[in-house]
């Protein structure tokens, strides 16, 4: 599997960090997978049976974390789940 991950320093709301990557993903063909809004929030979206890219809300409050993760073709699933990981 390889991986990519950024830690980013924004100056707006994480909401309309959130709708923003949402609507951009969307238009490119991504899917929100998962939502979660309590401590340790992120979006989950994939693309494909091997890509996946989280956005989540980091620390301090004004950094947010990217992750863009793709799995090996023998391993893909569609959607990509933990069963793909787990096998490669």
């Amino acid at each position: 599997m390889a991986m990519v991950e950024s830690e980013l320093s924004v100056d707006a709301p994480v909401d309309d960090i959130y709708r923003w990557y949402r609507s951009e993903l969307s238009a490119r063909g991504w899917t929100l997978r998962k939502e979660v809004r309590v401590e340790g929030s992120y979006d989950l979206f994939s693309r494909g049976d091997r890509e996946l890219f989280q956005i989540s809300a980091g620390y301090p409050p004004g950094s947010l974390l990217t992750r863009l993760a793709i799995v090996p073709g023998p391993c893909a699933t569609n959607p990509p789940t933990k069963l793909a990981f787990a096998n490669c």
